[in-house]
């Protein structure tokens, strides 16, 4: 096994007002990693972002997801791969099977931040004891699929710092990407949720905060 340093590790979140892309969905293969035909691929990147409609592929790791373009042919051709593992699927595309399509230069804001904590909610338990059985227990749900927790230093005049105002104030469902040096790409849809302030008597003012996962953390590999 190689290890890899940090180093050269970005985080990007989908821009609150980014205007995605409305792409038809002409074909899908099922498989690990699932395919996906469009007309035209021409702009399409690696690392690009895309959300797939509900019912679009009848792919349920695919339909009403977010996803990380993971592959493209070769550009204007037709097909590109997304990070979904649908193996087993059957493809039946829907009445209007599109996604909004998010690319990475003008649709993502990267955040410079100085740490960067992902947290896993695993589900709790709940006691059901009885006389019987005094340590009988039940699963209980975990209320979210995790959570972030980050810090950075405050800059009124950087973009990022703005955005996560804004993202926080307004409750908007996100999507974040970390690149991984060497090693793809994690991903998740997000919900920023608190922002507070750090100011020290000597040293950077400095803010830290917390976001909700609304579904597990994907790694894509590339």
């Amino acid at each position: 096994m190689t290890a890899r340093n940090t180093k050269g590790l970005k985080i990007s979140v989908v821009k609150p007002d980014a205007t995605p892309v409305s792409e038809t969905i002409t074909g899908a293969t099922a498989g690990k990693p699932t395919t996906i035909q469009v007309a035209d691929t021409t702009g399409f990147a690696v690392g690009d972002m895309i959300k797939v409609a509900p019912g679009a592929t009848g792919l349920a790791s695919v339909d009403g997801k977010w996803h990380v373009i993971t592959a493209v042919a070769s550009p204007g051709t037709t097909a590109f791969s997304i990070d979904a593992d649908s193996t087993g699927g059957t493809v039946a595309l829907g009445g209007t099977p599109t996604f909004s399509y998010y690319a990475s230069a003008t649709a993502l804001q990267g955040i410079c931040w100085s740490e960067l904590t992902l947290n896993v909610d695993e589900p709790d338990t709940q006691s059901v004891a009885t006389y019987c059985d005094p340590t009988a227990t039940i699963s209980s749900a975990a209320t979210s699929a995790g959570s972030l927790s980050f810090a950075g230093f405050v800059d009124i005049k950087d973009a990022d710092y703005a955005m996560l105002l804004d993202l926080v104030d307004n409750g908007n469902h996100t999507a974040i990407r970390i690149d991984l040096p060497g090693n793809g790409y994690l991903f998740a849809p997000v919900t920023f949720s608190s922002i507070t302030w750090d100011l020290p008597l000597d040293g950077a003012i400095g803010y830290s905060g917390s976001a909700t996962l609304s579904s597990k953390m994907v790694h894509a590999f590339v």
